[in-house]
């Protein structure tokens, strides 16, 4: 009897001590949060995370396009991308949305439309091939340690370079080493630009990209013989501008950029300038590309082209016109599309395009 009458005293005390407890400490509501950005921060792996640059406010944004992060206590949960209201697939995903879903060791983002149907989306670093999903696992601290990729019928796919599956070691907040198989197993390159089988990625203290390396299984660096270099570092400003890119050995000398995969080569680095409309935002009317050699001379590429110009639309800031010119800031014809010039138009919603030789004569 008495161990029965301390059993129930216990009973009662540890409901009322629950209750009590329950009371003082509420079920929180979700808390969710909504943020506005004009762009997206460039990147090169789908470890990084899609990151918002040029903030606006809600009020600006519904005159801009803008991307819409939507976080529910903390945790992003969507990304959708708008053209001022209306809801746009000229994202820098080419997707309406992409949803997050969480789990407790995998995480899923999947892509839509305007309509949340369904949608394949793109990226450089994959070039496509029907891709709807990217679902990761993830570790007991919960970073991403390899993905998968899935078509609309949920079926596993590969990229359009032939990459079925990816694999991370993260080693710190800012770096991981990342590696590409194709279906069979055998590695593969991360793209044909940076041909690097096993790349330790790097960003910077704000969250932009800085460089991309050649590594060995022991995390050596190592020139790839052939591309001819051993990393490349890449220059962004505080807003997440890309302002270009050069080529290093191992000991971060510049080298000139090899002939591979079909890419343009022979020189080390390249440079932007911009012609700002709002830089904090990322919105310029117009920008220059041009190359250097490992000298930091300029230089023409295989192309025999030293500097590009790129003009846009003022309306729809797609790309309106296209330029080659050599060191001298002559016009020449590019070495492979055989025009010095080509312009862009759109009449009853098509795209059409004019060229034009170095002699300003029209090629047909």
């Amino acid at each position: 009897e008495i161990i029965n009458m301390y059993t129930k005293v216990f009973r009662l005390t540890l409901g009322f001590t629950i209750l009590f407890v329950i009371s003082c400490n509420p079920v929180q509501e979700p808390k969710e949060e909504i943020k506005y950005y004009a762009n997206l921060a460039g990147i090169i792996s789908p470890y990084l995370e899609y990151k918002g640059r040029g903030e606006v406010s809600a009020d600006h944004a519904l005159k801009i396009k803008h991307y819409q992060f939507t976080c529910v206590n903390g945790q992003l949960q969507r990304i959708a991308f708008f053209d001022q209201s209306k809801p746009s697939c000229n994202s820098y995903f080419e997707a309406h949305l992409v949803e997050y879903q969480y789990e407790s060791s995998t995480l899923t983002r999947s892509y839509y439309g305007k309509q949340h149907e369904k949608s394949t989306f793109w990226r450089h670093y994959y070039l496509g091939n029907n891709l709807h999903k990217e679902v990761f696992l993830l570790d007991v601290d919960g970073k991403k340690t390899s993905l998968s990729l899935f078509d609309s019928l949920n079926q596993r796919a590969a990229t359009g370079l032939g990459s079925y599956q990816f694999k991370f070691e993260t080693i710190n907040n800012q770096q991981f080493i990342q590696t590409q198989h194709k279906k069979d197993g055998t590695s593969h390159f991360l793209t044909a630009y940076f041909p690097f089988d096993r790349s330790r990625i790097t960003i910077n203290e704000l969250g932009f990209l800085y460089s991309i390396e050649n590594v060995d299984n022991l995390g050596n660096i190592t020139v790839d013989s052939n591309a001819g270099y051993a990393k490349v570092i890449f220059d962004f400003d505080k807003h997440g501008n890309e302002m270009g890119w050069s080529f290093h050995d191992e000991s971060d000398k510049l080298v000139n950029r090899k002939s591979r995969y079909g890419m343009d080569y022979g020189f080390a680095k390249v440079v932007y300038n911009f012609d700002w409309i709002e830089k904090e935002q990322g919105k310029y009317s117009s920008f220059e590309e041009k190359y250097f050699d490992k000298e930091d001379t300029p230089i023409a590429n295989n192309q025999g082209v030293h500097e590009i110009e790129y003009s846009l639309d003022e309306q729809t800031e797609g790309i309106k016109e296209i330029a080659y010119f050599g060191t001298k800031g002559d016009a020449v014809d590019h070495g492979v599309y055989r025009y010095h010039r080509i312009l862009f138009s759109t009449t009853d919603g098509e795209r059409q395009s004019q060229t034009f030789s170095a002699t300003g004569k029209p090629i047909y």
